[in-house]
């Protein structure tokens, strides 16, 4: 089994799409954690809803294409638009942020905004902190820091909104991940 990062990602209707997302995950993986919801300023893009950010923690033997292709999946079947720009709104983003120690430019693991956005660098901090990041060697609690440069996370952009548990989980997303 390798333990796998996701980043999961929404600015329409947020809770409903991370409930949905939760639920449909643990239908094809070991759902270990999950960091906090994050409120986020959306990046590439700035008019639009700000997102709501998890990272996800997983086990599994699936390969780094197979779980893309449950993401896609999953999104596809959660009505994803991908006709709109790349940085655009969108109910429900899910990427793969680490997967277990592999390093590779061509598979995009770890993804590439892993050394350079909040909104992916600060839910993996939470979950794994002192843990190191597989291509800078830096722990995620040391790369957090150094995204923050000193700011709060309202000047930075990024925000808890609240635990994972608060929301409204399905039944298999909320037996998977508050039994762990």
């Amino acid at each position: 089994m390798t333990m796998v990062v996701l980043d999961l990602g929404s600015n329409i209707d947020r809770e409903e799409s991370l409930v949905g997302a939760l639920e449909r995950l643990s239908e094809h993986f070991s759902l270990c954690r999950a960091s906090s919801v994050y409120r986020t300023v959306p990046v590439g893009m700035a008019s639009q809803p700000d997102f709501y950010n998890v990272a996800l923690e997983v086990d599994t033997d699936k390969s780094i294409e197979e779980i893309r292709e449950v993401a896609q999946q999953i999104e596809d079947d959660m009505g994803r638009d991908r006709t709109g720009p790349k940085f655009g709104p969108r109910n429900i983003d899910i990427d793969i942020v680490i997967y277990g120690d592999v390093v590779s430019e061509e598979k995009f693991v770890p993804h590439p905004q892993s050394t350079r956005e909040l909104f992916v660098v600060t839910p993996v901090a939470e979950l794994l902190p002192a843990e190191s990041h597989p291509q800078t060697g830096q722990t995620w609690k040391e790369l957090r820091g150094q995204l923050m440069g000193g700011r709060s996370g309202k000047d930075a952009g990024i925000l808890r909104e609240c635990s994972v548990s608060d929301l409204p989980l399905g039944p298999k997303a909320k037996a998977a991940l508050l039994e762990n």
